[in-house]
């Protein structure tokens, strides 16, 4: 603590000015240094694992969505519990656009609404234990 350490993001770094020119490569450096520092060790074990299972260049053709599908699969839906815990913003239960919906989302099947979840939240699967948790 108190202590200023200097960690080169890139070979001679220390002696790069960050300019307009660079400093997109910067940020990328120092996001990806922030999120791996400290995890390296456990990463590098995780990623040999997995490698184990699934070839890493196999992973190329699927984007991170299909991949987050691969990896936790789909789950069955409450279609009740996830209309009871939506919340609207300018918009009513009773509004027929919203009963249009929801009667949309219980006529198709689980895998299409885990890629209707991921299309609208950013992750195909609901909370553990459900939408109120």
């Amino acid at each position: 603590l108190g202590e200023v350490k200097i960690h080169e993001l890139k070979p001679g770094g220390e002696d790069i000015l960050v300019v307009e020119e660079n400093k997109e490569e910067y940020v990328n450096m120092m996001v990806s240094w922030r999120f791996t520092r400290g995890v390296e060790e456990q990463f590098k074990a995780f990623l040999e694992g997995f490698n184990e299972i699934v070839p890493i260049q196999w992973l190329q053709y699927f984007d991170e969505r299909e991949l987050e599908l691969i990896l936790v699969g789909i789950q069955d839906f409450d279609v009740q519990d996830w209309q009871a815990h939506t919340i609207y913003r300018n918009y009513r239960r009773s509004d027929k656009q919203i009963q249009w919906f929801w009667q949309f989302v219980a006529e198709i099947s689980d895998e299409q609404r885990s890629r209707l979840l991921q299309f609208v939240t950013g992750t195909c699967r609901l909370p553990i234990g459900g939408s109120v948790s």
